[in-house]
């Protein structure tokens, strides 16, 4: 069995790159002919936006215990 899990994709299904860890945080692989490169998210968030990014703030539901 292949691990697709490395790989991040488009909603569509293109590939984009492969996952990695970059300073312990998320990151992605990216590799373009004889070019490579390690993007974090707020890299990616400013290529697409052309503003700086400070920081991510990632939403996690909250967990309701005992109501």
């Amino acid at each position: 069995m292949v691990n697709n899990d490395r790989f991040i994709k488009t909603p569509g299904g293109a590939k984009l790159g492969e996952r990695t860890t970059i300073n312990g945080k998320p990151g992605m692989h990216y590799k373009s002919g004889k070019k490579q490169e390690d993007l974090t998210p707020e890299q990616i968030a400013e290529c697409i936006t052309g503003k700086k990014v400070l920081k991510i703030i990632y939403h996690t539901p909250e967990v309701v215990v005992g109501v």
